[in-house]
């Protein structure tokens, strides 16, 4: 497309009074704004028709009415982007496979970290258990022997119930604490547990005494 041949590009109306020409049309550059006006409707879909003159407001209607203003708008169909990585921490619209990806992601790191977990209810254990300062556990029942986590309460009470007995077997005439034995055999003896060691002490008896 070209404009119309005059020293300033536009049109000229003639002036019968100055016996000034009007600005004429040749064939070619006629047929070009038809050409271009054509290529427009055409290239757009639509067919000529000698009928109509709002053709070409009706593509250009169409085609601005197609697009949305930068301002922002509704879409009416589906939109599609590009992927952006999954490292992608910006303003850019995320696709459906973008948050797919990331959420396998995080799925496949919760599955591995779990998989080091044990559960609340009965864990059980494939290395040493060390309670942290200041945790609690619940205290087994007194006679608990299993693989229960001991509490301090529970070794404390057992302790403290912990009766020792024995059997020592005594030779006749000898005296252990303030009995003696008369015949050989074995005497049984019991005492509350403490912080001090029982001592006991098997004395040989060579002189009668009567107790």
């Amino acid at each position: 497309m070209e404009l119309i041949n005059t020293e300033n590009g536009q049109f000229q109306d003639a002036d019968p009074s100055t016996l000034t020409p009007g600005t004429p049309i040749s064939a070619s550059w006629a047929n070009n704004i038809q050409g271009e006006i054509a290529a427009v409707i055409i290239d757009r879909g639509g067919v000529l028709d000698g009928t109509k003159t709002n053709q070409m407001s009706t593509i250009l209607s169409d085609m601005i009415g197609g697009y949305l203003p930068l301002t922002g708008g509704t879409i009416t169909g589906s939109l599609n982007i590009q992927t952006v990585a999954e490292t992608d921490n910006s303003t850019n619209a995320a696709s459906t496979a973008f948050v797919q990806g990331l959420i396998s992601a995080e799925a496949t790191a919760r599955e591995n970290a779990d998989s080091l977990l044990a559960p609340k209810a009965s864990p059980v254990f494939s290395g040493q258990v060390q309670m942290p300062g200041g945790s609690t556990t619940l205290t087994p029942s007194a006679g608990d022997s299993s693989t229960n986590v001991a509490t301090t309460a529970f070794v404390d009470n057992a302790l403290s119930s912990y009766t020792p007995t024995a059997n020592l077997p005594l030779d006749p005439g000898h005296l252990i604490q303030s009995g003696r034995s008369n015949a050989p055999g074995n005497i049984t003896f019991s005492t509350a547990f403490s912080d001090t060691p029982v001592s006991i002490v098997v004395t040989p008896i060579t002189t009668h005494m009567d107790l």
